[in-house]
């Protein structure tokens, strides 16, 4: 790992809690509460998965599950992977868009060592473990969200070990880096879903077909690198078997987030019932 990863990765860790503490302190952003309708059509609230994965590990004072929400971690997440969309457009800033050229068509792996690979990977695996750690605080988490954060912050650390993925690469651009729209969203829908309900459920069917597009674009770039490398003899065995299991991993957590942003347009924003957590 070099020195300007290492640096980025305690720096940027240290601006996650910073903007949390930011939003919480002085932007009135603190937890929320969200009752979820359908505990109440449950006969056993005590033995159901649907409250093990997403009720919060307590009940409130009326002995009703709830759930915990963080609009500032939402926000800060946002902006993690807009600095990751500003990173990737750095070869094209800098006049030398051929980096992207050596490295997803050349295979040339002495691009993994340039600083803006080294900053962006830096800087995915900072996010990923922070954000763990934070879910972790409120609720219980899938285990799908659990295996593509692993999977991504074990891709970043490869390549901040030297080891040339080109396929965790082009995830990190398109699936990450062009998906800061999303986490915007997510926190809006808290603020603005109940006076702008319409709004809300239009931006999720848009955002929707957007994840799905990169999404399909993303498996097809991976899929023909995969077999370019495969054909001339680029990869090794295991290199090729980690790669498939990653883009399933992947693969499986972004259906997921597909799934639920088709879900999202079809709340009832306008009788959410959501509460400051005192």
């Amino acid at each position: 790992m070099s020195n300007i990863a290492l640096i980025t990765f305690f720096l940027t860790f240290f601006l996650w809690w910073s903007l949390i503490l930011l939003f919480e302190r002085y932007m009135g952003m603190q937890p929320l509460i969200a009752k979820n309708d359908a505990f109440n059509e449950l006969d056993d609230k005590n033995n159901t998965e649907l409250i093990y994965r997403k009720s919060s590990k307590s009940l409130d004072k009326n002995g009703e599950f709830r759930i915990i929400l963080k609009p500032s971690l939402y926000f800060a997440k946002a902006i993690a992977f807009f600095m990751l969309f500003m990173i990737g457009l750095y070869p094209f800033i800098d006049g030398n868009p051929s980096e992207y050229v050596r490295l997803f068509f050349k295979f040339d792996e002495s691009v993994i060592k340039l600083p803006f690979v080294q900053i962006a990977s830096a800087t995915i695996l900072s996010w990923y473990l922070f954000e763990i750690i934070a879910l972790m605080q409120y609720y219980k988490i899938q285990w799908s969200t659990v295996i593509h954060h692993w999977l991504t912050a074990f891709a970043a650390i490869i390549v901040l070990l030297g080891v040339f993925t080109p396929a965790a690469i082009l995830y990190g651009i398109i699936m990450v880096a062009l998906s800061f729209p999303l986490p915007l969203l997510q926190a809006s829908r808290l603020f603005i879903g109940f006076k702008h309900p319409v709004f809300i459920k239009k931006a999720h069917i848009v955002l929707s077909n957007y994840y799905k597009i990169l999404l399909i674009i993303c498996i097809g770039l991976q899929l023909l690198m995969l077999i370019h490398g495969i054909t001339t003899g680029a990869y090794s065995n295991l290199y090729i078997a980690t790669i498939i299991f990653c883009i399933c991993g992947w693969c499986y957590d972004d259906l997921q987030v597909v799934k639920s942003l088709k879900h999202g347009a079809k709340r009832k924003y306008a009788q959410l019932d959501l509460q400051k957590l005192k």
